[in-house]
């Protein structure tokens, strides 16, 4: 494990870097030395590939999260911006590069089945970051798939089916300044 702030590698090492879904992680003053980290370790003609979400669109996923908290008493302080997405994903980019470009996949996925939406629930990071919160007691963190589950069962319930868009966006830059 390391620290994107610091990769232990020679300057200009490699043709190709990837940062698959992982930049939005950082707050914005860290997602500039993140930047400048890749940019140092890309060879001139090399390439970096940053994957990341829009914040444009809801993602129900998100949303049945969200709901589950409030059924849970922790209601969530409502959506923050992400520090790298779709909508400003190439003008973070370009402080390091000199060409980026941007490619947005939508993907559609409609689930009939509560159990199996839940199940994708519980692989994500929001459940484990809700199950393991501290102000979220334990005995509350053990109850969030169930209260999952019933949400997504009404969603089912009222319109036939849970229908997710997702848009994904994989940007490629070229020439670290």
């Amino acid at each position: 494990m390391g620290d994107a702030r610091a990769i232990p590698a020679r300057d200009a090492a490699f043709d190709l870097v990837m940062a698959n879904h992982m930049l939005y992680e950082f707050a914005s003053d860290g997602l500039r030395a993140v930047v400048a980290e890749l940019n140092r370790i890309v060879a001139r003609k090399g390439r970096l590939l940053a994957t990341t979400y829009s914040d444009a669109g809801r993602v129900l996923l998100t949303d049945l999260h969200n709901e589950t908290l409030a059924v849970l008493g922790f209601p969530p302080s409502g959506p923050q911006p992400s520090s790298f997405c779709l909508e400003n994903g190439a003008d973070v980019l370009s402080a390091g590069f000199a060409e980026v470009d941007t490619h947005v996949m939508e993907e559609v996925g409609s689930d009939t089945d509560a159990d199996a939406f839940t199940a994708l629930y519980v692989k994500t990071g929001g459940y484990h970051w809700a199950a393991s919160h501290d102000p979220i007691p334990e005995a509350d963190g053990a109850r969030i798939p169930e209260v999952f589950r019933s949400k997504a069962e009404e969603r089912i319930d009222e319109h036939g089916a849970i229908v997710t868009v997702t848009n994904w966006t994989a940007f490629v830059a070229r020439g670290p300044l």
